[in-house]
């Protein structure tokens, strides 16, 4: 349900303390889910999904800890291939879970004011072009 509906260039904008952000779906990806919190696309094919969330009260060292042991439970399970660490990209923290189904799970954070900006995309194949999905977010303090 799009409770938040886009604007005249097809973004989105999500508020949380004295941070705007705005969400352009990258190319492909349909909004199914959008508020103030959080807007879910998926691909035409409904195949890959891609979410953006804000965080309330969360810090990104919480996100960190959150990701390591999601890494540690899914290596105790058979759909487990491999991980990436954490690493910065364009200001963002980025990690990703490979699954040994040929799928994946991207995660990207952000600590903001009064929480966290966090984006994940799960998607088939082992590459994803993390950067597409951050180009697509534009952060300002109101």
């Amino acid at each position: 349900e799009l409770l938040n509906p886009p604007q005249a260039d097809g973004s989105y904008l999500m508020t949380m303390g004295s941070n705007s952000v705005r969400v352009m779906l990258p190319e492909g990806y349909t909004a199914v889910s959008a508020d103030n919190e959080m807007i879910i696309g998926m691909s035409e094919d409904m195949l890959n999904y891609v979410s953006y969330a804000l965080m309330p009260e969360m810090a990104g060292e919480d996100m960190r800890n959150n990701f390591v042991e999601e890494i540690i439970w899914a290596q105790t399970e058979d759909y487990y291939k491999s991980h990436s660490d954490v690493e910065e990209l364009n200001g963002f923290a980025t990690a990703s879970l490979i699954y040994n189904d040929d799928t994946s799970i991207w995660y990207a954070w952000k600590e903001l004011d009064g929480g966290v900006l966090m984006m994940n995309a799960e998607v088939e194949g082992e590459v994803y072009d993390l950067g597409t999905l951050l180009s697509s977010v534009e952060i300002a303090v109101n």
